[in-house]
């Protein structure tokens, strides 16, 4: 556990001031709820009974009138009470910073991690769990750092105080108060087994509550297409009844643990004044130091009673600890050891050598590739679908590592590149864009260099969506909703290449940059096309026909390999 609480410690060391005051006020606010009943016992002992005092503090009270030094007590007491109240305070302000401080730094390395990792590495993981580990585990490892533990540690000085007091005041009840606390922690943790397990089921459920609702508000089209509304309500419905069998379990669990607790407390707290009163009427023990070990019992059963759920707490935030120590170290890919390039290279020159990729124990679905990229030349790299064309342009852009082979960029290895540099080369409109919500303004610069309305504008127009977007009130303040659903799929098509047209890069890929577009908005986008002919390396991906003015040469790509198309063919080829 040590091992492991130390791969996160470096996100919480971060403000190491704030943990010290956070670590100083915590202690600080223990001691002093203790040190606020020192003048209530001695207000009942001095001043009310009038008991000859044996102690610093009725020093200076001996010359007051009774009811002056009872206010003056009195107002120490609350002075000391306030004290604690502000210094605990302050540290669940500390600790609230911290927390939220140590998230942060947890998911933003967590997504960088996971913009770094080759797609291939995801394989075995689902876009759900990635949101769990990012939002959801963070938050409760830092939770365990930040608040957790804290408060563990001001249990522990409650504790110490609290029966310091009570071996100070009679050696009798600190050692009573002290068998209390171990039998109240053995009843504790025995129970707490059963709680534990069942608190486990039940989230258990709920996550599977949480993952079909997922599914089924991303299948919702889907769903209603094929009339499985009923299907897919008795399937959630079912769910949600285990989710309610486990939480009314966890629940009686915690009840019983809870009706043992009440009981146990009362008769700790019968045991304390049972012993108090006989020493007190055999005169070992005054009415104030009673009182005095009455309010120590209070604050020694207050650790005890949260037990449970401090150990319920540690274990579900170890357990997601686990769960991203593993995940955060398979982020190490081959570009990890990159060396840095510092200059932009500009020539759009791309080589593949040797290059196939596959699954481990499949038959390769790229096989010894070897072809050039030309710097400023046109490709059409054509094929049927399922022939590769997507996992081609996943590894020309280093989404995946090939298996076998190696792919240079202006004459450096991939592995000479960090991940970054090499993509800052491609400028990229794939055949299903994604646009995040926001404006057109946002969704033409996202991925780009800051970009003024004029070369937006530009792009838009090269993309032939200048037009529409002009006639929008809003302009390029236009709101998209997520994915750009209150755009059409041509709309979404031109933005996705007016993004790429956009950046500016040598080296421009175009996954189907055709489809779902009507003649006239084939033509525009061909328009735009043919004006990049000799100015960038171009690689157009598409199974359909492509204008002869648009490209250079054609490669085909088939049983997972590519053919040059010879020169004679691409008249046929092209029509």
């Amino acid at each position: 556990m040590v091992k492991l609480l130390g791969r996160f410690t470096p996100y919480y060391l971060g403000d190491r001031w704030r943990i010290a005051l956070s670590l100083a006020c915590g202690i600080a606010s223990a001691v002093l709820v203790i040190a606020a009943v020192w003048p209530i016992r001695q207000l009942i002992d001095g001043v009310l009974l009038g008991t000859p005092a044996d102690n610093t503090l009725a020093t200076p009270l001996r010359s007051m009138p009774a009811h002056v030094a009872g206010l003056a007590l009195a107002g120490l007491a609350g002075l000391l009470a306030i004290g604690s109240a502000l210094t605990s305070a302050l540290e669940k302000t500390l600790n609230a910073r911290l927390r939220e401080a140590m998230t942060m730094r947890l998911r933003v390395t967590l997504l960088d991690d996971v913009l770094s990792r080759p797609l291939n590495n995801f394989s075995g993981l689902r876009s759900g769990e990635l949101v769990l580990r990012i939002i959801d585990d963070t938050g409760h490892v830092a939770r365990l750092f930040c608040k957790t533990a804290p408060t563990i540690l001001r249990y522990a000085a409650t504790l110490l105080a609290a029966l310091g007091t009570m071996f100070l005041v009679s050696w009798a009840m600190g050692l009573t108060g002290l068998v209390i606390v171990a039998v109240l922690a053995v009843m504790v943790t025995r129970s707490a087994g059963r709680l534990q397990s069942s608190s486990r089921a039940k989230r258990r459920t709920e996550g599977s509550v949480a993952g079909l609702t997922q599914e089924i508000l991303r299948n919702l089209r889907f769903i209603r297409a094929t009339g499985g509304e009923s299907t897919t309500r008795a399937l959630f419905a079912s769910r949600n009844a285990d989710a309610l069998s486990t939480g009314v379990e966890e629940t009686r669990e915690s009840v019983r643990l809870e009706q043992r607790s009440q009981v146990a407390n009362a008769l700790a707290a019968f045991l304390v004044t049972a012993a108090g009163s006989w020493l007190v009427t055999r005169g070992q023990l005054s009415v104030g130091d009673l009182t005095l070990c009455l309010t120590c019992l209070t604050q020694l059963l207050k650790p005890v009673e949260k037990l449970n759920e401090l150990t319920s707490t540690v274990t579900s935030a170890l357990t997601r600890a686990e769960r991203l120590a593993a995940f955060l170290p398979q982020a190490t890919s081959k570009a990890s050891s990159a060396k840095p390039v510092t200059a932009r290279v500009g020539t759009g020159l791309l080589q593949l050598s040797g290059v196939s990729y596959g699954h481990s124990g499949q038959e390769p679905l790229l096989r010894d590739l070897n072809v050039t990229f030309n710097a400023r030349e046109s490709v059409w790299i054509r094929g049927a679908s399922g022939a590769g064309k997507s996992t081609l342009i996943d590894l020309l852009l280093r989404l995946i590592e090939p298996t076998q082979g190696e792919i240079r960029l202006a004459g450096r290895p991939a592995s000479a590149w960090p991940v970054a540099a090499w993509r800052s080369q491609f400028a990229v409109s794939l055949q299903t864009p994604y646009l995040f919500a926001g404006t057109l303004r946002d969704a033409v610069a996202f991925g780009n260099p800051p970009l003024d309305d004029a070369a937006i504008w530009r792009a838009l127009d090269a993309a032939g969506l200048g037009d529409v977007v002009r006639e929008l009130p809003e302009g390029l303040d236009h709101a998209l909703s997520e994915s750009g659903g209150n755009l059409s799929g041509g709309q979404r098509a031109k933005l996705s290449l007016a993004r790429a047209l956009a950046a500016q890069r040598p080296l421009l890929v175009l996954d189907e940059p055709l489809a779902n577009l009507d003649p006239r908005s084939q033509a525009e986008v061909a328009l735009a096309l043919r004006a990049l002919r000799g100015k960038r390396t171009v690689l157009l991906v598409s199974h359909q026909p492509v204008p002869a003015e648009l490209f250079d040469r054609v490669l085909v790509l088939e049983g997972g390999r590519l053919h040059d198309v010879v020169q004679r063919e691409l008249s046929q080829v092209a029509s």
